[in-house]
Formats: C-alpha cells, structure tokens, sequence
C-alpha cells in the first residue's frame, strides 16, 4: 500500500528506530576495525571485548575546563626542638582548558520517490539500510578523527584533538617524558606548553627492532614509569589504577607475534597459537593492530610504525550533555518541497587529564 505525502515523515520518523527484519551485507567500509565505535560508540564490540570504555557527558559550556596540580607547598623540612619554623605559600594550579568539536551526518529522501510508493516493510527496509549508512559514515569519520591529529590550532572546522594531538612522539631514543607541544600549537595541550611546565609531557622512546632487547625493553620500561600511583588520596579526575591498553600498525605487531612463536616450544598443533583474536599481549595487555594507521587513504596513516600505550584511565572521550550522536526530526531543505533530510549532530572531544600516564614508541629515524 503506497502512502500519501502527509503521512511520509511520521511514517519515517516513528519507525526509523524499531527492529527490522531486513538483512542485507555491508562491504561500503574500508577498515577492518572501528575503536572509536566499539570504545564510544553505539555500535557493535569486538569478540575479544574492549575494557575501560569511558565516555563522559559534560554539562554545555563553552569550553572543557581542568585544574592541573603543577607543584606542592615546598614546605618539607627536618626540624627540631625549640626550632623557630618558616611556612610560605605558593600557587599550585595552572588552569587547563580544550575547545568542543562538532560533526554531522545526514540521510535524504525524497516524497516523490518510487519507493514510498511500495509497501510499509520494503519502505522501512530502505530507510533502515540509509540510516545505517549515515552510522557507517559518522564512525568512519570519527575512526579516523580519533587517530590523525589536527595541524593547527586555528583551524576551521576543528577536528577532535586525537590520541596522536595528546600523545606526540619524538625522535629521542632513551625513554624519556619527551613527547612535548604538537606542531601548531604554541600554546600546547589545553593551552599548557609542555616547555613551562615539563611534567606536563608524554613518555617516548624509538626503537630499531621488534625484539626482546630493544622494543619490548623499552616498552616494559615505559609500562613502569608511566604508571603513576599516588602516596596521598585526593579527588582526582581518573582512576587511580591505570587501565592499560596498547595499539600499533599491523608491521609491529606481526613481528610481536614472530618473537613469542620463536620464544615458545609448546605450540603443539595450532602455528597460530600467538595470532588469535586475543593476543598477542604485554603484561597481560592485548596490542591491538589500528588499521587506520595503516591505511593509505587515510590522514592518520603513519610510516613511523608506531607503538602506543594508552592508559584508559586518564583518556576519555566527553561529550556536551544532550549533544551525543543527536538525532534531529525531518526537516525540508529550502525549494525541495518533497525532500527531507535528518541530521544527526555531535559534540564531543578526546580528552587526556594527564599526559605523562601515557606513552609512545616509534621506529628510529
């Protein structure tokens, strides 16, 4: 039964979020794997799980604002009796602030459209399949906004401050907390320049091979000290315990693999003992391979072969409160009176509270 052009849009608009039977294979995308979707999303998660999802709503604001503890009192002294004592105080904070980032995705369709002229199940069928395509395009976007880093601060549209913005490399060898202000930003990470304040800075290292002396050395080196653990409790923005998480292009860890096969005389009959979905691990962490930083076609690609070490724990993605992958009603573009398009908005951001929780590796230069 066909509809008439009145009753199209509550046709739509009250059926677009129930289950359809309709199944249909998607081969649109061109990655294997979507973290941004499985961390953050609503989207489907891996098999293997993806522990330490943290997204956080913030009320609207201009601006996501946070304190950064950058000394102590510097009081500390050894005394004794009848000791005539000093005190002093000093400012403790310095004020961090990062901008929201927003981004869209629409579907259309047309009144006039031979579809609507067919019936109820064909007609949602078709919008179901649109409106999975819309999801598809916001998650591959996001994917990829969630691993290239924006080049400037001034730029327009703005991009999400990524996990490369937050954890930049360095060419340095030794571990160290090297990874400073990105290129672009003078001001540095939440208008924190790393040069004033150096502990306001990421762990690094490079690395020539994907061996247990050189690469998995550093890595266990900076697992340690990245791992911050404080004497005195307070209200602090994350976890107190880190939440581990390592990514890599697919180079890095297939030769990860080679070297626990090499190392292990127990394969017994599965060569693949080491290549499941699960593993290969680093102190019991999986090292999950990031196709977006393999892809060619992708602005996050990276011919440095990195290694990064992620601490969940003091890395979130927030979102303005009401903002978060919102769907809006049909609405009709300007002189296409049979034509609707729903949009979906969102605003959100990565957010790193702490930067030296978190580190990076990448092949030596």
């Amino acid at each position: 039964m066909a509809l008439m052009h009145e009753n199209i849009d509550d046709f739509v608009l009250n059926t677009i979020n129930k289950f359809i039977k309709g199944e249909w294979t998607d081969i649109s995308l061109p990655l294997q794997k979507y973290y941004f979707a499985a961390r953050f999303g609503r989207g489907r998660k891996f098999p293997d799980g993806n522990a330490y999802s943290k997204k956080k709503p913030i009320m609207h604001s201009a601006y996501l604002e946070w304190r950064i503890q950058h000394r102590n009192t510097g009081t500390f002294a050894n005394s004794e009796l009848y000791a005539v004592e000093t005190s002093s105080t000093r400012d403790l904070f310095v004020g961090a602030k990062i901008p929201w980032s927003k981004q869209v995705v629409s579907m259309t369709w047309d009144q006039d459209e031979d579809l609507f002229q067919m019936g109820p199940e064909v007609i949602i069928n078709d919008i179901v399949a649109r409106k999975h395509a819309m999801y598809n395009d916001f998650y591959e976007g996001m994917e990829e906004e969630m691993w290239a880093a924006p080049t400037s601060s001034s730029e327009s549209p703005r991009s999400p401050y990524s996990l490369t913005w937050w954890v930049q490399q360095s060419t340095t060898a030794a571990f160290g907390f090297n990874g400073t202000d990105p290129s672009g930003f003078s001001d540095g990470r939440g208008g924190v320049s790393s040069s004033t304040y150096p502990r306001w800075a990421n762990g690094t290292f490079t690395y020539n091979t994907v061996s247990d002396d050189d690469l998995v050395k550093k890595m266990a080196e900076a697992y340690e000290k990245c791992g911050f653990f404080a004497p005195h409790d307070f209200k602090q923005i994350g976890p107190d315990l880190p939440q581990w998480e390592i990514y890599t292009v697919y180079s890095v860890k297939s030769d990860y693999e080679d070297l626990l096969t090499a190392s292990n005389d127990n394969l017994g009959k599965d060569a693949g003992k080491f290549r499941n979905i699960s593993n290969p691990n680093f102190k019991g962490t999986p090292i999950r391979w990031v196709p977006a930083l393999d892809n060619s076609e992708s602005a996050a690609v990276d011919a440095n072969n990195p290694i990064y070490g992620i601490n969940w724990a003091h890395l979130c993605y927030v979102y303005q409160k009401s903002r978060d992958m919102k769907l809006c009603k049909p609405m009709r573009p300007n002189k296409q009176p049979t034509v609707r398009e729903v949009w979906m908005d969102n605003w959100g951001q990565f957010w790193a509270d702490n930067l030296r929780c978190h580190w990076v590796g990448r092949v030596a230069a």
